[in-house]
Parts: C-alpha cells; structure tokens; sequence
C-alpha cells in the first residue's frame, strides 16, 4: 500500500483553537497583543491591571489591546469574575493554527512574518525562563526534560509526515485541560520546529 505523499494534517478542533485566516492575522499580529493571549492561555484569566504588571506595560496599554483581541474574538470577557470596576478576560480558545497567506497577498506575509517572528521571540523567552529555573528545579524534572536539535536531511513530503506523526504523537498526551490531572503531573512545554536550513 501506498502512503500518501500529503499526509493528513495535525487534527484541528474548532472547538479548541483558532484558525487565523488573513483578516484575523491583522488583529493579533502586534508582539504586545500575542504576550497578553499567551498569558491568559498560560496563566487563565486576568484584568487589565495584572497583565500590566506582568508584562511590563501599562494598564493603558493592555486594555486597549484586549479590546482589539476581543474585536477578532481571541478573548472573551469573563462575566464570572467581573465587577462594574474590574473586567476579567479569558483566551476563547487554548490554542491557534495558522498558515502563511499565499505569496501573491504580500501584506498578510508581512503580518504572516511579523506574528511568526513574535512566537518565536516567546518560545526562546519560554526556554530562557527554564534554564533560569534550573538551580531551584526537582531533579526529577531535569531528568525528564531536554533541549535537543537533530539535522535531518528531508524532502518536502517527508518533512509534511514528520511534522503530522509529531502532532499526532504529542496529542496523545494532551490533557492539561482536563479537570483532574494525574498526581505529580505539571504542564510542560512541548516546542518544536522544523526549518529549512541553508545549504553550506
């Protein structure tokens, strides 16, 4: 039997995570706006206020940014927590999938690149804050993490199955939504890229 030379792509729920199309890539592709949806989806839901003061910025400024994500529908107001004084926000959904613009659309592959090159900002600030931990870390921990890269040499199919088996593997293991997670459990990181490198 045959495989396919286009596997079939990681699994997208629409009940769990975004789909940023090119009209919702101008509403989220703004570095200020991308660190406050990673926090709430990190860290749960917030204010205005707290999220100033972990990122660093003003209250000012994270206001009007949550009210630009909310216009795209990436937080919702959390009516629970809120008083007439103090909005909480939550991220609407937990997680994002995204695909560049076609290459004829050259203003959503500035954003398209904008908004990548801000995730990856968060990623390497995301390994910075781990090796910052490791002096107080359980060695358990250190044990069971890495901070690994393998050269491969790859076609364009095989790159596209590579990346399908990683998804398809890590979300066996997702679960850290899940109301009562197993004892000693902690939510982990799981980063990976796949990159064409330059030929030397």
């Amino acid at each position: 039997m045959t495989e396919p030379s286009h596997p079939k792509p990681a699994p997208f729920d629409p009940e769990r995570e975004d789909r940023i199309d090119a009209r919702r890539l101008r509403g989220i592709a703004h570095p200020l706006r991308l660190r406050i949806l990673w926090a709430l989806r990190e860290r749960g839901p917030s204010t205005a206020t707290k999220l100033a003061r972990l990122l660093g910025e003003s209250s000012g400024a994270t206001s009007y940014h949550l009210r630009q994500l909310a216009a795209y529908d990436f937080v919702v107001e959390d009516a629970g927590r809120g008083t007439d004084r103090e909005r909480w926000w939550r991220a609407a959904k937990r997680g994002s999938s995204f695909d560049l613009p076609p290459a004829e659309d050259l203003e959503g592959r500035v954003l398209g690149e904008e908004y990548l090159r801000t995730v990856a900002d968060l990623y390497a600030e995301r390994m910075q804050r781990a090796i910052s931990g490791i002096s107080t870390a359980p060695q358990d921990w250190l044990d069971a993490a890495t901070l690994s890269d393998i050269v491969l040499r790859l076609t364009p199919d095989e790159s596209r199955r590579l990346i399908a088996e990683l998804f398809e593997l890590a979300g066996r293991y997702r679960r850290h939504d899940e109301p009562d997670p197993p004892t000693g459990s902690r939510r982990v990181a799981f980063q990976f890229q796949v990159l064409p490198q330059e030929e030397s």
